[in-house]
């Protein structure tokens, strides 16, 4: 997507696994300005650990993630977006529920405490993994992105000077 866009500030967005994706992204491609990483986990292992024990044993998993590297070509461990955060440059805001079942509050403490400033953290007090992204959170977004990118105006009047 990067390679089809003119140019200018990219902010990326994402929730949950889109959320981890977007964080590994910044670590890595300059092009990204911003980050909004919503309800992301800190690695792959730890949520599918703690997402499955009702469901798989502990071997259950091993065999799962081994299927899963040799069929995708990837290792489990490298997906991070813990380690990535101490890579990215780029201001990061975080949006999390205090009261996410499926991706625990403290994966979004965990990520924050890697992170770089400039990085915000917003906590939903009682939102779960979905239905957090209120008006009242939506303007803090947008008063976060304009506060970390520069807007057009002031941007074109650096350049004149």
């Amino acid at each position: 997507m990067l390679d089809h866009l003119p140019g200018g500030p990219v902010v990326v967005m994402g929730t949950s696994m889109g959320a981890a994706v977007a964080l590994q992204a910044a670590a890595s491609d300059r092009r990204i300005s911003a980050v909004i990483s919503i309800a992301a986990f800190a690695d792959l292992r730890t949520a599918a650990t703690e997402r499955a024990p009702f469901i798989a044993s502990r071997r259950n998993l091993e065999d799962a993630f081994r299927l899963a590297e040799t069929t995708a070509k990837f290792r489990v461990d490298d997906l991070s977006p813990v380690a990535a955060a101490a890579k990215i440059t780029v201001p990061v805001l975080l949006i999390h529920g205090d009261h996410d079942a499926e991706t625990p509050y403290a994966h979004a403490l965990k990520i924050f405490a890697a992170l770089h400033d400039p990085k915000r953290l917003i906590t939903i007090p009682g939102g779960g993994h979905r239905g957090g992204l209120t008006p009242a959170v939506w303007t803090r977004v947008d008063q976060w992105v304009g506060q970390v990118l520069p807007s057009p105006d002031r941007a074109a009047t650096e350049n004149l000077k």
